[in-house]
């Protein structure tokens, strides 16, 4: 993770219950996490800003699912 997130410490508390080991990264280490970044961009351009979505959870949830599939298995890359 970056350490800049306005849930870290109930992530941090929820990781520990599960047995999960965090990797912070250091500040300012774009090659680190350069496809995560790019990876969210693309889901802000392609599904976010471009869909039109339910706004109630379920219906959210199938249309990310879908959006999923796509990103990864139909979307070039």
């Amino acid at each position: 993770m970056d350490g800049v997130s306005e849930f870290q410490a109930q992530f941090e508390t929820e990781c520990q219950r599960r047995g999960i080991h965090l990797f912070v990264l250091p500040p300012h280490s774009p090659k680190l996490n350069g496809h995560v970044d790019r990876a969210h961009r693309t889901h802000t351009e392609e599904f976010y800003e471009a869909e039109d979505f339910p706004l109630d959870v379920a219906g959210l949830n199938q249309a990310l699912r879908e959006w999923e599939h796509t990103y990864n298995t139909i979307r070039p890359h």
